[in-house]
């Protein structure tokens, strides 16, 4: 019976985004010399898919063709497939492949596109299992780096461990109420907890959400692997994947309303102290990298302040926001990388007067830094404003203030660090820079990557009707909370 249960949900799976990254990864790590046209390939169909989904997609229907998904999964698997695109053709231009990375890397592919179309609580949770085995193998592995990487593996087996105290807790629960063990979501809603129960599994499941969300204060990670360059198909996909936001928004937030409710204040404190530690933290750093952990940190406090305003405005501008800081995040941390494999150094002080050698580098780094804004115009204005208005609505200005604040810093430090890099007098103490041609497929993944910010900007209203839908179901639990 167990078995059974486990088996029906892994075959509705949506087949094609699943088994077409995770064939790449069997065949390339079979036939290492085949990834060089395999990995852009599987990933390119990938995305192609995901886009004819987009395509036809109706804001009221739960599923369309072939592919089982719904409006909350939608942005976190488009920006599964932009970032995994991206990623292999940045091997192609900047690294070259290196097979066993590429084929974790469509591994990882696979495995979060199943975690972004399960409606399974046990299936998300054996999934996410194997999420840490396919990202340890884009973790570097030279001498330097083992603790970095050890702590990491501590941080993510900890929130597992959480997770699936959790998920056997509610499996449990419904055995003990109708004789079957279940973990669908529709039929864990139809026998929710007890009031008291659900605070025990919140806590759970919010820790394990925090953990792989590097919320404040249990970020500790993710600045640790800041410290030394490591490979930016690790951090490109870590910051912009968001686990944890699906997991509060798809499995939280139905299952255990009065928890919720409950340790509201507590979640959104925490959201508030993330956000001004991650933007003072930023501050001090002088290495790319960290800097850009540490405001992906203070970003992640926005998010989670967004999510327990509890109301459609800032649950709608939560989700557009994580989708535009992730394909952001892929921005800076490529750029940081290019920059990186240029100079010989993430060094800030020691990096200069680049924009002269790498316009198109510059263009990138640019469009990124202002995608973190909410200036008219620009990627993510929408998303912030429509967050901000939630936070507005469930807290008042005081709040909103704070939350305003904490994001002008982030942004304003990006883009004076845009400043520092590409626009500072060069100094003798400055490494040289190599006035090399630059090739065109680098100035095609340059323009992707831009291309998609842009868009990602300016191509909100049908991700906001989707979501909007979704959303308004989601919130009927809380519609009748008071204010704090």
């Amino acid at each position: 019976m167990f078995a059974a249960t486990l088996a029906a949900p892994l075959l509705n799976l949506p087949l094609l985004l699943v088994l077409i990254p995770l064939a790449g990864c069997l065949i390339g790590t079979r036939y290492q010399y085949a990834m060089v046209p395999l990995a852009p390939l599987c990933s390119g169909l990938v995305l192609s898919l995901v886009i004819f989904t987009l395509a036809g997609f109706q804001p009221d229907s739960l599923t369309h063709g072939p592919i089982h998904i719904d409006a909350v999964g939608i942005p976190f698997i488009t920006v599964t497939a932009i970032l995994t695109f991206l990623l292999t053709l940045y091997q192609v231009v900047e690294t070259g492949i290196y097979p066993r990375r590429t084929a974790a890397l469509l591994g990882l592919e696979a495995v979060l596109m199943g975690l972004f179309t399960t409606p399974n609580l046990l299936v998300f949770t054996l999934l996410l299992t194997l999420q840490l085995i396919t990202v340890g193998y884009l973790l570097p592995r030279r001498p330097e780096q083992p603790p970095a990487g050890r702590l990491y593996r501590q941080f993510m087996a900890s929130g597992l461990l959480l997770l699936w105290v959790a998920t056997l807790l509610l499996g449990l629960h419904q055995f003990q109420s109708r004789g079957s063990w279940s973990w669908e979501l529709a039929q864990l809603q139809q026998n929710p907890l007890s009031a008291s129960r659900q605070g025990l599994v919140f806590i759970l499941m919010f820790y394990a959400a925090a953990i792989h969300l590097a919320q404040f204060p249990l970020h500790g990670w993710l600045p640790e692997l800041g410290k030394k360059p490591v490979t930016p198909e690790f951090m490109v996909m870590m910051a912009g994947s968001k686990v944890g936001l699906y997991l509060l928004l798809r499995f939280v937030l139905p299952l255990l309303p009065d928890a919720v409710s409950h340790f509201r204040d507590f979640a959104t404190g925490l959201g508030l102290l993330g956000i001004c530690y991650g933007a003072v933290l930023a501050f001090t750093q002088i290495g790319l990298q960290r800097l850009l952990a540490f405001t992906l940190i203070s970003q992640t406090g926005l998010l989670l302040v967004g999510v327990f305003s509890l109301n459609g405005r800032g649950l709608t501008g939560s989700l557009l926001l994580s989708f535009n800081a992730g394909l952001a995040s892929a921005g800076l941390f490529l750029t940081a990388a290019a920059l990186l494999r240029r100079s010989g150094t993430s060094l800030i002080p020691r990096i200069g007067r680049r924009f002269n050698a790498s316009p198109r580098l510059a263009f990138t780094g640019v469009i990124a830094a202002l995608s973190t804004t909410a200036i008219p115009g620009t990627p993510g204005f929408d998303a912030v404003h429509l967050l901000l208005e939630g936070i507005l609505q469930a807290y008042g200005w005081g709040m909103a203030v704070a939350v305003t604040s904490g994001n002008i810093l982030v942004a304003g430090l990006l883009l004076y660090v845009f400043r520092k890099i590409f626009l500072t007098r060069e100094r003798t103490t400055l490494p040289r820079v190599e006035q090399t041609q630059t090739r065109w497929p680098e100035t095609v993944l340059n323009l992707l990557i831009g291309l998609s910010l842009l868009a990602a900007g300016f191509y909100q209203q049908p991700w906001m009707q989707w979501i909007d839908g979704s959303f308004r179901h989601l919130t009927v639990p809380y519609q009748q909370q008071p204010p704090p």
